[in-house]
């Protein structure tokens, strides 16, 4: 491989063309004699002895790998065909007018395996493609990297992890267990997409810039509070701590008029109609803060699916009769064995170990 003083980048350009085409090679899988790596440790050798030469091939390589992740990201189901625009090459603008000139006068690529190796004609032919398909890369990429500054940023958390984050506007959510939430803060608004999960939003006033959560058919928007959310199969339930907030039933088939919550209220969203929680109120719903589950009068089938949304070990109730066992109480939610317990001591019901999991049936 040829010193840095034998070859010096011109442009910032340039050498994020070099790095993407270094992405390029090693996504290969294929041997590429004809490109001058008769091998994979051959490349790999030369791969970094190229990220040597200098931080920044080592600062642009990782910037043209984070460039790569995002153009997936925003185009995963392959939208973009980059074939394609491969095959009509005639029509890529060089990224450098004076680039071609300059090839000619590059030192020849070398391996620690062969030193002697020199740049052939058929090798040059045999790169040709790569430089412009890392050409329509930079490209696609410069393209991904500004729809992705658009994007909505991502919070999730795993089964059993509760986690908070503060965005920029001040505002904070608290994600409970298994959740995921999307966050588009714009200039003129501010739109959460609860995906999945339950969250509780402390919302940072700003009445220029209106703070909705849209989740399972149900838009909450708030009027200065906060205020809990958790999505449903078919729906949402929403309980207010403070403040108000406006909640519509944004289901096309629903003609029903949008419905003011104010503190302490909470309200049932399903199949685009309202509903009310008996028997839940809004400390209970927000007991899920300690990492505890409250139970007023609730089918054990409900109680273990909430115990499930905590744990990996699941707990499986067996027969109609047994399902819908009345249960009230207050469960640590990091303890499925206080249910096992609790069932073992009914004597209408049996339990039982399954692999990692428990099965709660009649006798």
């Amino acid at each position: 491989m040829s010193s840095n003083d034998d070859f010096d980048p011109r442009s910032d350009a340039e050498l994020g063309e070099q790095a993407a085409e270094w992405l390029l090679r090693l996504e290969q899988t294929a041997d590429d004699p004809d490109g001058g790596y008769p091998n994979e440790h051959a490349r790999n050798t030369a791969f970094f002895d190229w990220l040597a030469l200098s931080p920044g091939h080592l600062r642009t390589f990782l910037e043209t790998i984070e460039m790569h992740r995002r153009m997936r990201m925003i185009d995963a189901d392959r939208m973009i065909q980059v074939e394609a625009l491969i095959r009509q090459r005639a029509d890529v603008i060089p990224l450098r007018k004076e680039k071609a000139a300059r090839m000619e006068h590059r030192p020849p690529v070398s391996t620690r395996e062969d030193p002697e190796h020199t740049t052939t004609t058929t090798e040059a032919r045999g790169r040709a493609p790569l430089r412009v398909a890392a050409a329509v890369t930079l490209c696609i990429l410069g393209a991904g990297g500004y729809l992705w500054s658009q994007a909505p940023h991502v919070y999730t958390t795993n089964v059993g992890e509760q986690r908070s984050t503060k965005l920029e506007d001040g505002s904070f959510i608290y994600l409970n267990t298994d959740s995921k939430v999307e966050v588009d803060l714009t200039k003129h608004a501010r739109n959460i997409r609860l995906v999945r999960g339950e969250a509780l939003f402390i919302v940072e006033h700003d009445s220029s810039r209106p703070f909705t959560v849209a989740a399972g058919g149900t838009s909450v928007r708030a009027l200065g509070t906060q205020f809990n959310v958790r999505r449903r199969e078919q729906g949402a339930d929403v309980a207010v701590v403070e403040g108000s907030v406006q909640v519509t039933a944004i289901d096309v088939q629903s003609d029903v008029p949008p419905r003011k919550l104010a503190a302490g209220e909470d309200v049932r969203v399903e199949k685009g109609q309202f509903a009310a929680r008996a028997g839940q109120s809004v400390a209970d719903t927000l007991a899920w803060r300690q990492r505890r589950l409250v139970f007023h009068d609730a089918p054990l089938a409900d109680v273990a699916a909430e115990f499930n949304r905590y744990n990996r070990t699941k707990i499986r109730i067996e027969g109609d009769d047994a399902r819908q066992i009345l249960l009230s109480g207050i469960f640590d939610a990091d303890r499925p064995q206080a249910l096992m317990l609790y069932a073992a001591s009914n004597a209408d019901l049996a339990v039982e170990p399954v692999g990692n999991d428990w099965v709660i049936r009649e006798r």
